[in-house]
């Protein structure tokens, strides 16, 4: 995600944008997963389905509280403000997921 806001950002005509947009296809496929299959990993069973609440309720928070802030940056600084905050936000994002995700080892089936 954090890559096509950073793509998008750097877009020099509407064509390139509209083709940076297939990136969003793999971006929410991954997000869509991943958080369930980590949550699987790392909670145990009885906690699985709290755990992939958590997930989702703070997907739905994030979405408004970005929405929100979104609006009024466009309002106050425009579209490229805009996408330079969200292509900040996104790497700060990716970095904090890659350092502090818990790693699990394969259980053997």
């Amino acid at each position: 995600m954090a890559v096509k806001v950073i793509a998008s950002l750097l877009a020099p005509s509407l064509p390139v944008y509209y083709l940076v947009q297939v990136l969003q296809l793999a971006g929410w496929g991954l997000i869509a997963i991943a958080p369930i299959y980590y949550v699987n990993r790392v909670i145990g069973p009885e906690d699985a389905i709290k755990g992939q609440a958590y997930i989702g309720m703070s997907y739905t928070v994030a979405s408004v509280l970005a929405s929100m802030v979104g609006g009024w940056l466009i309002d106050l600084a425009g579209v490229p403000a805009l996408l330079m905050m969200a292509s900040l936000v996104g790497v700060a994002g990716a970095v904090v997921v890659i350092v502090f995700t818990e790693r699990v080892e394969q259980r053997e089936k």
